[in-house]
């Protein structure tokens, strides 16, 4: 892994275990209005949009809250996950450590919002290793568009070829590889169906704690 440059980490599902809150949301709010939501509703829930999610909960639950009332309350339920429950993947502390250790410039790119990223990176002890935070938002499309990795590139003054991205979406992983970055999967619960497709096209794929040492080991020499 010679003339490496910049290293780019997503968060949700490759640094901290998140994307079961997105899944799970939904029951959540119910259960905390007294409603018991059954395996069949949330697998229907993981299907839809949020804005769909709550208007079949207000229409199918009689719930009298407006739309705008019941997302800030989802919202708060995500908000109170990320900033306390929520843990980091085994090993990614370390990663990172090592990683600033020997001097390797490291950013965030997320399409989760950057303030609730930042506090909880601050959680961990981490947000001071970070150069920069880069959201979706920010550059105007989601990660099935390398957009936010050329900026983060253009940011750090690197090129696609000298930049690892994290990433463990198969959606955010293909697009990285297309376009000659290099990827460094990593393996999630939450897309599993894809791990040998993330794996082929990864130089380094994360499953399991063991699996950062190589990594580790090649940073060192930096």
């Amino acid at each position: 892994m010679e003339n490496i440059k910049i290293l780019v980490l997503d968060v949700d599902g490759t640094l901290i275990d998140s994307m079961g809150i997105w899944s799970q949301v939904d029951a959540m709010y119910l259960e905390k209005h007294g409603f018991q939501a059954t395996e069949e509703l949330s697998r229907q829930f993981s299907t839809m949009t949020m804005e769909s999610s709550l208007q079949y909960m207000k229409d199918t639950f009689h719930i009298k809250d407006s739309i705008e009332i019941m997302l800030h309350d989802i919202l708060s339920l995500v908000r109170d996950f990320y900033l306390h429950k929520v843990s980091l993947k085994s090993g990614m502390k370390e990663l990172i450590l090592t990683f600033h250790k020997n001097h390797i410039p490291m950013m965030i790119c997320t399409s989760n919002e950057k303030s609730l990223i930042y506090e909880t990176m601050e959680r961990f002890g981490l947000a001071d290793y970070f150069m920069y935070i880069l959201t979706s938002d920010e550059v105007g499309s989601g990660k099935d568009n390398p957009e936010i990795y050329y900026k983060a590139c253009q940011y750090m003054n690197s090129k696609p070829e000298n930049t690892y991205v994290f990433e463990d979406a198969i959606h955010a992983a293909s697009c990285a590889y297309k376009n000659h970055f290099q990827l460094i999967g990593v393996y999630d619960d939450y897309s599993q169906m894809y791990e040998k497709k993330i794996k082929e096209m990864s130089v380094h794929f994360i499953k399991e704690e063991k699996d950062i040492y190589p990594i580790l080991e090649s940073f060192n020499k930096y």
